[in-house]
């Protein structure tokens, strides 16, 4: 068995971040951000995937604690062959384009009760929970919307069932 974590956070900087501010007025919640965690042996080193203003990426934890702040964290144990399978998955999709239309979308599509997002027209740009959810989905969870929906709240609603 090996193990993995998602995480939900927000900007170290409490200053700046307008974009996170809309977020968590929006959701009710503390966090803005949902991320992927896994410690790499070979690496001897904790790693985090997700998808932010420039894109879909990996980067040592040091680094990420630098300008993020973790909130919670839920562990998940999954096979090894589910491990291997996601990360290659995340390799795969490393350097996606990062979707902030999306993000609109998703407060004009809830509040137009609309079930798919009206702003997702590029489908190879994504958002931190749209990336999320694909990874927990691979592992069985499953939504009732359409992914590109999907907030960090979802997630973490998601994973508390």
């Amino acid at each position: 068995m090996k193990s993995i974590v998602i995480g939900f956070s927000k900007p170290v900087n409490r200053f700046m971040p307008v974009f996170s501010w809309l977020v968590r007025l929006y959701l009710r919640k503390p966090y803005s951000h949902v991320y992927l965690k896994f410690y790499s042996d070979s690496l001897d080193r904790w790693i985090v995937y997700e998808s932010m203003g420039s894109g879909v990426r990996f980067v040592g934890l040091a680094m990420w604690e630098k300008t993020a702040k973790s909130l919670k964290e839920v562990t998940l144990d999954i096979s090894e062959e589910d491990y291997r399978k996601l990360l290659t998955f995340c390799v795969d999709n490393s350097g996606k384009p990062y979707d902030y239309l999306q993000n609109i979308g998703i407060f004009i599509s809830n509040l137009l009760n609309l079930k798919k997002n009206i702003l997702k027209a590029r489908s190879y740009y994504t958002n931190c929970s749209e990336e999320i959810a694909i990874v927990l989905q691979k592992l069985g969870k499953t939504f009732d919307k359409d992914l590109d929906l999907v907030t960090p709240k979802d997630i973490e609603e998601t994973l508390s069932n």
